[in-house]
């Protein structure tokens, strides 16, 4: 089955890149949106449908919403359900969310979330995991369709615990319409303004809730992934790698950086797994890593697991990063090129790609982060195509300098020191200001000119 996810997977990346391409050469926004709904009928559904059917015909939806009503339930919505990162991400903000009564306790959460399979399994084996801490958990194409235009018109009856950019409410809380596209109404996704506000106070439950870790796995490891774990099982590292230029990561992550690091970790007692989904480099194989990214019964549900029982991760710039964060795993994340936004865990460690200014030299950190500013996209997400700049990616000493940071912040909490707080402070008003994370000290002592 996992063989058959990542054919799969592969067969969807592709026509997707076939979407991005074509509508990249057509100058009509109408044929960019004809060629995305032709590849993902969903989408179609949940962008144009969907919506119009919530605003048109909302009487028709009136008993269910009645009953809703009457028996307390409330659906969790707006959740990236295909991502493993920001599915993740979504269910904690949501635990945390509950934890501080933030939201009612008193209300019956139940979850119904679209299959995804032919991109991934993420939502059937978070369903798998943590079914028991709602009151239905579902996972069902036909059901998640059938109810979305319920969700999309009635605010007081879901509970919005996105993170991303999606939306999918076409009325917001004072009754007025999100979308005013007319006569056709289109969803409307969350303003960068909004998904900043979200993302911020996401990032300050977490520093609120210290020790509080809900996406700890409940359930026991897997007979399949201890044995598979034997060799390693006393104590072990995750290590992940980016082999493409994506999202957060503007250089596949080169391998040779990683070896002091791997080579320290196994010299202190240490079993370094590689995970993720890329091909293990053939120089981990040569320093004895585990290669569980490329067994047969690798799947987000041992990735979970994997992860919860690790005592250390290196991760590149990708969702990946936040199973380790949400669980309080010392982790570095290393190589993201946007310094506003990073991994909120206060046992995180970063370690960015800094960029080279036209004349050569490095970029002041609060320059970069204007410059990030400048390469979103009309869609509000980072237009890769729009970075031009010459990018300069963490050296083998700052990923292992960072390493043994995180390794002693696991054993010994302290606050950040002055130089790492004056970093942050550059940060005012976005999301990383308010996360637990920091900014690598022997990084920041190496680069304060560009403070």
């Amino acid at each position: 089955m996992s063989t058959f996810l990542n054919e799969s997977n592969k067969t969807r990346m592709f026509l997707i890149k076939i979407g991005q391409i074509l509508g990249k050469i057509s100058f009509s926004k109408n044929l960019y949106h004809f060629i995305t709904y032709l590849i993902f009928p969903s989408r179609l559904y949940e962008n144009l449908i969907c919506p119009n059917i919530a605003f048109y015909f909302f009487w028709i939806l009136w008993p269910f919403y009645f009953f809703a009503k009457k028996k307390k339930l409330s659906f969790l919505i707006n959740n990236m359900t295909f991502s493993p990162g920001q599915a993740t991400m979504e269910l904690d903000y949501f635990f945390r969310r509950l934890h501080v009564g933030d939201i009612a306790s008193d209300r019956k959460y139940i979850v119904v979330w679209p299959s995804n399979w032919l991109i991934s399994d993420v939502a059937s084996d978070l369903k798998k995991m943590y079914h028991s801490k709602f009151y239905l958990f579902i996972v069902n194409d036909f059901l998640y369709y059938l109810l979305l235009p319920l969700f999309s018109r009635f605010p007081d009856i879901v509970c919005d615990c996105g993170i991303s950019l999606q939306n999918c409410l076409i009325i917001d809380e004072n009754g007025k319409i999100r979308s005013k596209t007319f006569p056709f109404l289109q969803s409307a996704k969350r303003s960068f303004l909004e998904y900043t506000e979200v993302n911020k106070h996401y990032n300050i439950l977490q520093s609120q809730t210290p020790g509080f870790c809900p996406m700890r796995p409940d359930y026991p490891m897997t007979w399949k992934l201890l044995d598979f774990l034997a060799e390693v099982m006393t104590k072990y590292a995750v290590i992940q790698i980016r082999n493409s230029r994506v999202n957060g990561t503007l250089v596949p992550t080169d391998p040779l950086t990683y070896v002091e690091t791997i080579e320290f970790l196994k010299k202190n007692g240490f079993g370094v797994v590689f995970a993720g989904r890329e091909i293990m480099p053939e120089i981990f194989s040569d320093l004895g890593v585990l290669n569980y990214a490329n067994w047969e019964g690798a799947s987000f549900f041992h990735d979970l697991q994997l992860i919860a029982s690790s005592a250390f991760v290196l991760s590149s710039a990708s969702g990946f990063s936040t199973m380790a964060d949400t669980m309080e795993i010392p982790m570095v994340y290393s190589n993201n090129w946007v310094p506003s936004q990073s991994t909120p865990g206060r046992f995180t460690i970063c370690v960015p790609t800094l960029l080279h200014n036209y004349d050569g030299r490095l970029m002041r950190f609060i320059e970069q982060i204007d410059y990030s500013r400048k390469t979103l996209g009309s869609n509000n997400y980072y237009d890769l195509d729009k970075v031009t700049l010459k990018p300069r990616v963490a050296t083998s000493r700052e990923l292992l300098e960072a390493t043994k940071e995180a390794l002693f912040l696991g054993n010994s909490f302290q606050a950040p020191s002055d130089l790492q707080s004056q970093y942050k402070s550059l940060m005012t008003g976005t999301p990383f200001y308010f996360a637990g994370s920091r900014i690598s000290q022997y990084f920041i002592e190496s680069h304060q000119n560009l403070l």
